[in-house]
C-alpha cells in the first residue's frame, strides 16, 4: 500500500512538472486527465500534487473556465487544513489561494459569487495572508477597498446584542473588520485607506453606538471588569467568547488607531464627531476585549500627533475623580482609572 501511494504520487508529480511551460502537454493533460476537478469532492493523499497539476493548468488558462468551482474547492480544503490540530498541511493549497488573491483578475467578481460561509472562510484566509507577511505579493488595493464598502454596508448587523458569532452575518462583519484592521496597520497597505474617510466615520460611529448600548443595560456589550466574572469557577456564562461582542471593540479601536496615524482629516473627524471620547472611555480592562486599553492609548497618541487642536483638547481634560474599577477593588488597590471630561475651551479658541 505504501509503495503504491509513493509511485502514484510520483506519477502525479511528474505529470505536473511536465506541464510547466509546455503548451502541448498542457493541452493533452487537460483533455485526457478525467475527473481532475473531482479532487475537491474528497481530499486524498494525492491532494498536494493534484493541486500542483491543476495550478499549472490554471496559470496557463486551461482551468480558468472552472475558476469559481476551483475557488470553492480550495476554500473547502482550507477550512479543514487551517485547523490547529492539523499536522499535515497541503502546501500547494496556499500557493494556489495566493494566486487567486494576488494575481487573478476576476477576484472581486468571484468573491461576490461565494455564499456567506465561503466568504467568511475566504476572509479568514485574507487575514492570515496579511498577518503572516511571508510573501512578497500584495492583496490588490481594489479588493481591499471593495471589502471596505462591504463592511460599511453590513456593519450595523453587529448592533443586535443577541447576535452570536455562530450567526453568519455578524461573523462576516467581524472577519471584514479584522482584514481592515490588519491591512490599515501593515506597511504594505498603509496608503489604501488614507482617503477612505467614510470608513473611519463608520467605524467610529459603530464604536460610539456599541459604547452606548453597553452602558444602557447589562448585555453582550457591557464590559466584563470583575475578576470573578471570568474566573474558572465563575457563574458567568463561559460562552462570552463566542458572542459577537468578543474582541469587537478591540478591533474597532485598533482600526481607528491605524486610520488616525498621520491622517489629519481623520484626526479632525475624531474630534468634531466626538469619536475620541468613545476611545477614551475604553482605556480600562475588559475581558470581552483583550488589549483594548493598549489599543486605546495608541489611538489617542495617533489622534494627537502633529495636531495642535487635538493636543489642546486632551490637555484641557480635567480629572474629576477616580472611576470605579472592580478589578483594582478586588485586588485591594486604591488607584482607579481616570474619569475625564472636556473643559470649555477659552473663548476665541
Amino acid at each position: 500500500r505504501t509503495e503504491y501511494v509513493k509511485y502514484r504520487t510520483l506519477c502525479w508529480q511528474t505529470l505536473a512538472n511536465m506541464c510547466v511551460g509546455n503548451q502541448d502537454t498542457q493541452n493533452t493533460v487537460w483533455e485526457k486527465v478525467d475527473g481532475l476537478m473531482s479532487i475537491f469532492d474528497e481530499p486524498t493523499v494525492y491532494a498536494n500534487v493534484q493541486l500542483m497539476l491543476l495550478h499549472n493548468l490554471f496559470i496557463n488558462v486551461h482551468a480558468q473556465s472552472h475558476d469559481l468551482k476551483i475557488l470553492r474547492g480550495l476554500l473547502k480544503f482550507y477550512e479543514n487544513d487551517a485547523r490547529p490540530d492539523n499536522k499535515n498541511p497541503i502546501e500547494h493549497l496556499y500557493i494556489f489561494l495566493e494566486r487567486y488573491l494576488t494575481k487573478y483578475y476576476r477576484l472581486t467578481y468571484l468573491y461576490t459569487l461565494l455564499n456567506d460561509h465561503q466568504r467568511v472562510i475566504f476572509l479568514y484566509y485574507v487575514a492570515d495572508f496579511i498577518r503572516s507577511e511571508c510573501s512578497s505579493e500584495k492583496v490588490p488595493s481594489s479588493f481591499l477597498l471593495y471589502l471596505s464598502k462591504e463592511f460599511k454596508k453590513k456593519s450595523e448587523v453587529v448592533l443586535n446584542s443577541k447576535a452570536e458569532v455562530d450567526s453568519i452575518k455578524p461573523k462576516e462583519v467581524l472577519a471584514l473588520l479584522d482584514v481592515i484592521a490588519l491591512a490599515s496597520g501593515a506597511e504594505k497597505y498603509d496608503k489604501v485607506y488614507v482617503a477612505d474617510h467614510s470608513l473611519f466615520l463608520n467605524i467610529g460611529g459603530l464604536l460610539q453606538a456599541i459604547a452606548a448600548l453597553g452602558k444602557g443595560s447589562n448585555n453582550v456589550f457591557t464590559p466584563l471588569q470583575k475578576l470573578q466574572e471570568v474566573a474558572p469557577n465563575s457563574s458567568q456564562d463561559a460562552g462570552f467568547e463566542r458572542e459577537v461582542s468578543f474582541e469587537l471593540k478591540s478591533m474597532l479601536i485598533r482600526a481607528l488607531a491605524n486610520l488616525l496615524y498621520r491622517n489629519q482629516k481623520n484626526q479632525d473627524y475624531a474630534r468634531d464627531m466626538g469619536i475620541v471620547y468613545a476611545i477614551l472611555d475604553c482605556t480600562s480592562m475588559d475581558a470581552r476585549n483583550p488589549l483594548i486599553k493598549e489599543w486605546s492609548i495608541l489611538a489617542i497618541r495617533n489622534f494627537c500627533e502633529n495636531n495642535p487642536q487635538n493636543q489642546e483638547l486632551i490637555n484641557n481634560l480635567n480629572k474629576v475623580g477616580d472611576a470605579p474599577n472592580e478589578v483594582l477593588r478586588e485586588l485591594n488597590l486604591s488607584l482607579g482609572a481616570l474619569r475625564i471630561e472636556p473643559t470649555q475651551l477659552k473663548q476665541g479658541q
